[in-house]
């Protein structure tokens, strides 16, 4: 692996980065950030905003942020657009998230029933 300080800035193909307090303030996409990114998009980086936020957020972003994707939920899932095609991928299989909503089913629904008055 290449030592970042053996990099050269002209073989740089594009940016990870981010979202909340790196490429926003205070929860704010500010202005001259959101200016920067479609900068960098424009010279030609592929620019992949990150987040742990839910996997609606990386949808928003990839439509709405001149990034190439958007990582949601830290790496559970990402979101692209090509042309006007919007498209999804995921950590876990199609099973695997099948079987985490059967399991988180089941314990709202036991959370529901030993705390009723909270629910």
């Amino acid at each position: 692996m290449e030592s970042y300080r053996n990099l050269q800035p002209a073989s740089l193909r594009g940016l990870v980065f981010d979202i909340d307090d790196t490429v926003t303030r205070n929860g704010v996409l500010e202005p001259s950030a959101y200016a920067a990114m479609h900068q960098l998009a424009m010279a030609g980086f592929e620019l992949v905003a990150v987040t742990g936020r839910p996997l609606g957020w990386a949808d928003v972003l990839a439509r709405q942020w001149p990034v190439r994707v958007a990582v949601g939920e830290n790496g559970a899932g990402w979101s692209w657009v090509e042309g006007r095609r919007f498209n999804e991928g995921y950590f876990c299989s199609e099973r695997e998230r099948g079987q985490q909503a059967r399991l988180l089913e089941r314990i709202r629904t036991e959370v529901a029933r030993a705390m009723p008055r909270f629910w």
